[in-house]
């Protein structure tokens, strides 16, 4: 999706072009493009749709989590209070109960807490086995990052 709006391009041209490319609704599509919006991958000025150097460094490294992870940690709610939440495995109740207080927004519902938690394991910061959410190896170099140790 973002290779796509390299050079720019109309929202809703992107919006077409990703629907079509996926089999997503418009709604979907533009749920996606907001969402890397929000991680700085791509940034809207007026109708249009430009890529930003973020973007393009994480198209170099070929989609790799690193570098958007400072961005994540430091701008996105939530990504350091999981990583600090995970100091040990935890079941998928326990890590919402540990996440719920934290946000005024997952009081009221735990799905954006679910959600975040989904992208995490997506990203490969985190990991299901056997019922129990954990670090990887890169999520313990994200925690470390968080606490600057």
């Amino acid at each position: 999706m973002i290779r796509l709006a390299e050079g720019g391009v109309s929202y809703e041209d992107l919006c077409q072009q990703v629907s079509e490319r996926h089999g997503w609704s418009d709604s979907t599509a533009e749920v996606k493009i907001n969402g890397s919006t929000i991680l700085g991958c791509l940034r809207r000025d007026g109708g249009r749709v430009e890529v930003t150097k973020q973007g393009k460094r994480f198209l170099d490294a070929d989609g790799h989590p690193d570098v958007l992870r400072d961005h994540l940690i430091c701008h996105i709610l939530g990504v350091r209070e999981v990583l600090l939440a995970l100091d040990a495995p935890r079941t998928g109740n326990d890590l919402l109960q540990r996440l719920r207080p934290l946000k005024i927004t997952w009081r009221k519902t735990a799905q954006p807490a679910r959600q975040l938690i989904a992208f995490l394991r997506r990203l490969g910061v985190t990991a299901r086995i056997h019922g129990t959410y954990r670090l990887t190896e890169l999520g313990e170099q994200w925690r470390r990052a968080v606490l600057g140790a």
